[in-house]
């Protein structure tokens, strides 16, 4: 598998695939911050994000310490982890 872009946090870890623009997950994930719609202590491999839809494909990605950010192919932000300190800029 080729990846085109990479992005790393202070405990989790994301990726985007070349080939179908999927995007995986890996790492602490006490917060829900590996975006694999669960919280768990842990993701041990890469795991794909599935939420994103297809008419979306993710062009960047921001790990924070525990959350992230996604810039999503139309523009439009997506977001998952913590948002104790309204990080997810969520209103």
């Amino acid at each position: 598998t080729k990846i085109k872009y990479v992005s790393v946090g202070a405990m989790h870890a994301f990726a985007i695939i070349e080939n179908d623009n999927g995007v995986v997950g890996w790492g602490q994930n006490t917060y829900g911050q590996c975006g694999i719609g669960q919280k768990t202590d842990s993701v041990f491999r890469p795991s794909k994000v599935k939420s994103f839809g297809q008419e979306s494909m993710v062009r960047q990605i921001a790990c924070g310490e525990i959350h992230t950010i996604f810039l999503m192919g139309n523009g439009s932000v997506m977001t998952c982890g913590s948002n104790e300190f309204g990080q997810l800029g969520l209103l």
